[in-house]
């Protein structure tokens, strides 16, 4: 995968699910923009190996580094816990970007389901 800058990953993550950059960037904590967010961490610390957690906090307009690190773990419990939406964004994200010619505008997301459903699948993930 090439590396991406913060602001790709935060405008592919925001195509996907239905937001925008501005609202991701924003201090709102609904969903699903708030989970957008956390994918965002997730990808920033992932991907962009040379970010840390206080840059990804900061890119993200976040407080300080505890919220970059809290969103990174959201984001890894709820892949080991096998949750199929969050798999399927992040594996939805990888085949954007892999596909270096092919626009993610084009790429045949389901993300109105997707988003429509996450919330629920987020909660129960949290609280079980």
């Amino acid at each position: 995968m090439k590396p991406l800058l913060p602001d790709e990953i935060i405008a592919t993550v925001a195509r996907m699910m239905r937001t925008t950059p501005a609202d991701i960037l924003s201090p709102t904590r609904r969903e699903p923009v708030r989970t957008a967010r956390a994918i965002c961490a997730y990808l920033m610390r992932r991907d962009i190996v040379f970010m840390t957690y206080r840059e990804i906090s900061e890119t993200l307009g976040r407080r300080d580094h505890a919220t970059a690190i809290n969103s990174v773990r959201r984001v890894e419990d709820l892949l080991e816990s096998r949750c199929p939406k969050i798999r399927e964004i992040i594996e939805a994200f990888e085949l954007a970007v892999s596909e270096t010619e092919a626009d993610p505008d084009q790429l045949e997301f389901h993300w109105m389901l997707t988003t429509a459903r996450f919330p629920r699948v987020i909660h129960k993930e949290n609280h079980a």
